[in-house]
């Protein structure tokens, strides 16, 4: 595919374009810059740059520098723009990012009516072209450079077996690699070979190749609440598929996963029009019903809540939630007790609460365009499923039929739902297409199909040479951001993150701004400052080590502090997608 990256401003400047192009030509694609900008020369060599003036006429003649001065800004602006969409229009780029949220617009305006445009999910709308928008829909946006998967979740088509029978896999044997908890959907896929006969064997924490039979089926790796897997060995002819079941937000150190994990083939749960950004085949693999959270509950209209929701944010003041606290503290104030507002049940309890309640909200919030699980736990246990209309929801699920689009006045259309007694039916045929098409042995069935077609030599490898430094910065995969005071090597080391020199950073810094701080030789003057500017990580080497460590301590007392060699490492324990190690004081 061809891809151009357009910025207004100089995009050479701008930290975020090194690793995205590093990205898009690593995953297979033929990528442009087209920019207000000069070309980067490290760049070059895998990256076309077309550079805009910024302003004409080009030269330094006397005339031109008095044209210049004298053009009025919005002539300028205008004249930018327009040289800009003609330059990347002429890349005959299918795929436009916009490096920026101000350059959205731009890039809609070259993907034109055939292209499309990628975005980050908070940034303005691009439009129709939106590629979030296409890519359930289509092929060409929903594939990945190493090929198109295998057609699962493409349409609504029934299945054509409607209950897979028990112990049809007898003889087979699989992997599955994960960090276990309460929450994890591994745990559902897991029980599900079982049923199919699967002798499985769970890899927790670490992924050791090297104890792991050729006789293997295939290695199942389920995204985990970082620390990421540790991994040993060389996986050799079996095939490795790695679940993921996070979007954008998390996108970067599932890139740099699908390297650490040897994988031969990438499953996403939902959001795929991210498919182009692996360098490896990509599958459709939603959530399902779980039999051990889901059943037909009691009957629809005998449940003892109208409304009932289970997930974080409903105390936000502002951010990713946003509208969902606004959804629920408009709720609370309209059904009372006849509502059930929850964070962090067990999901059995969340099952429970399902069974006894009427309409289930799924709100999603922003970072992303998740199908999630709340989906497929809400249908399996006989609730009316009011929800966002992600998209593809209708290539599971048909709207209208087996789902209701949430709208904003949620309150007066829960009441509406309820006095109408509509959700009834709706609920009930959802319940019946889930168990006959999306359970958990259903989606065996799938991962063995997919294993049969997936070849186990199509891992990516990393040949980057790294520093002592490095190396442990490079464990922590969720690092993406990076304020280095001292090094100058680390961006050249870590290609895929955004190194940033914190003299140049300096007037951008703020507390908790960049995942993490790296502290290489002598430390700042300003010690406690630059610290402070870590949302998770702290790094330190040489003569930096021991006043690094006593600034964390002061600004984290809880932090988890570990030496290797010459480099400190410093976990802030922030919270997030993440879980202390089992050694951990406080885990």
């Amino acid at each position: 595919m061809r891809v151009c990256v357009i910025s207004r401003g100089d995009a050479g400047r701008d930290p975020r374009l090194a690793p995205l192009t590093r990205s898009l030509v690593r995953a297979g694609h033929d990528v442009s810059v087209v920019s207000a900008g000069k070309t980067v020369p490290d760049l070059a060599a895998s990256v076309d740059f077309v550079a805009v003036p910024s302003r004409v006429p080009v030269g330094n003649t006397t005339a031109k520098r008095t044209s210049r001065k004298l053009q009025p800004a919005w002539l300028r602006s205008r004249t930018l723009h327009r040289r800009l969409v003609a330059a990347a229009r002429a890349t005959g780029a299918d795929l436009v990012y916009p490096l920026a949220a101000r350059d959205v617009g731009l890039a809609a305006e070259v993907a034109g009516t055939t292209g499309a445009v990628f975005r980050a999910p908070r940034w303005p709308d691009p439009g129709p072209r939106d590629i979030a928008r296409l890519a359930p829909y289509a092929a060409r946006w929903s594939s990945a450079p190493a090929g198109p998967g295998l057609g699962y979740h493409t349409d609504l088509r029934p299945r054509e077996v409607a209950a897979p029978e028990p112990g049809r896999f007898a003889d087979a044997r699989v992997v599955l690699a994960l960090r276990d908890s309460p929450t994890t959907p591994g745990r559902y896929v897991k029980a599900a070979l079982e049923r199919a006969g699967v002798t499985v064997e769970v890899h927790d924490g670490i992924l050791d190749f090297d104890a792991i039979d050729e006789s293997v089926a295939f290695v199942l790796v389920v995204e985990s609440p970082y620390p990421a897997l540790e991994v040993t060995g060389d996986p050799g002819g079996v095939p490795v598929l790695y679940w993921v079941h996070h979007g954008e937000h998390h996108l970067d150190a599932n890139l740099r996963l699908v390297e650490r994990y040897h994988v031969d083939s990438v499953l996403l749960a939902h959001s795929w029009h991210l498919a182009h950004r692996f360098g490896v085949p990509v599958q459709r693999f939603p959530f399902a019903v779980a039999p051990e959270v889901s059943g037909p509950g009691a009957p629809f209209d005998a449940r003892p809540y109208d409304v009932a929701f289970v997930g974080a944010g409903l105390d936000a003041e502002g951010g990713t939630y946003a509208r969902r606290r606004r959804m629920v503290d408009d709720l609370r104030s309209r059904v009372g007790d006849r509502g059930r507002f929850e964070y962090g049940l067990k999901p059995e309890e969340m099952g429970a609460l399902y069974r006894d309640t009427r309409v289930v909200i799924n709100e999603v919030g922003n970072q992303h365009h998740p199908i999630t699980m709340r989906v497929f736990e809400t249908v399996g246990n006989g609730a009316l499923l009011l929800t966002d209309d992600e998209p593809g929801t209708d290539l599971l699920l048909r709207r209208g039929e087996h789902y209701v689009v949430l709208e904003d006045a949620v309150g007066a259309q829960i009441e509406g739902i309820v006095q109408n007694s509509e959700g009834a039916p709706i609920a009930a045929a959802a319940h019946r297409w889930a168990e006959q098409n999306h359970t958990y042995d259903h989606r065996v069935d799938e991962l063995f199909a997919i294993a049969a077609v997936t070849d186990p030599r199509t891992g990516v490898a990393t040949t980057v040479e790294k520093s002592e430094l490095a190396k442990i910065i490079d464990r922590d995969v969720e690092v993406q951001v990076a304020v280095v005071h001292g090094n100058t090597r680390l961006a050249s080391e870590l290609p895929t993150r955004e190194v940033r020199d914190a003299k140049a950073y300096a007037d951008r810094l703020r507390p908790g701004t960049v995942d993490a701080v790296v502290i290489d030789g002598e430390p700042p003057d300003d010690v406690d400052g630059a610290v402070a500017a870590a949302r998770s990580f702290v790094y330190a080497t040489g003569g930096a080590v021991d006043v690094v460590e006593s600034a964390v301590l002061r600004a984290h007392p809880d932090a988890d502090l570990r030496r290797s060699g010459s480099v400190l490492r410093a976990d802030l324990g922030t919270g997030g997608y993440r879980r202390r190690p089992p050694d951990h004081p406080l885990a």
